[in-house]
């Protein structure tokens, strides 16, 4: 397991569930239209990015519970949708102590959806980073999401190298 210190450790298992159900709150709560609940998944300062692609999109941030509410209240108002996430392959920070504070992931993802105006069919595949940090109440959340399509109705468009995506050093 990447990043693993000791694969018996009861608080790494512990640690890797609660991330695991964070994953699947995030894709739920957003598929629901459940912005309150999306934003929740997040700190309070916390950001999701997305990065442009060829004929798609630019590169977006939103931060804060305010901005990241209103992004999934009006993207999951407009498209109908449905995330396949991969399970997160995790690195553990344990530079401070053994209860690691701060984790880093990388989730593959497929997403499929419906514009609600036009009916017109979309489908996206690629990748997030993820930083996620335990809270003083002792949940996991996101501090940072950055989100980059590899593929989607325009073509290929390379895989997102971890240099160029996500660096622990620099989150």
């Amino acid at each position: 397991m990447a990043g693993a210190t000791d694969p018996h450790d009861g608080r790494e298992v512990a640690d890797r569930l609660a991330i695991l159900q964070l994953e699947a709150e995030y894709a739920r709560t957003w598929d629901s239209q459940d912005a309150d609940g999306w934003a929740a998944c997040f700190t309070d300062d916390g950001a999701f990015e997305m990065g442009s692609t060829p004929g798609g999109l630019p590169a977006m941030r939103f931060a804060g519970r305010a901005e990241l509410t209103e992004f999934c209240r009006l993207g999951s108002g407009r498209y109908e949708g449905i995330h396949l996430l991969s399970a997160p392959s995790l690195t553990f920070d344990r530079t401070s102590d053994k209860d690691a504070a701060r984790v880093w992931g990388w989730v593959h993802f497929s997403y499929h959806d419906r514009d609600r105006k036009t009916q017109a069919l979309r489908h996206v595949v690629g990748v997030y980073a993820v930083t996620y940090v335990r809270g003083d109440d002792g949940e996991w959340r996101m501090a940072l999401r950055r989100e980059q399509a590899v593929m989607n109705e325009a073509g290929f468009h390379g895989f997102p190298t971890a240099d160029r995506m996500w660096a622990p050093e620099v989150s």
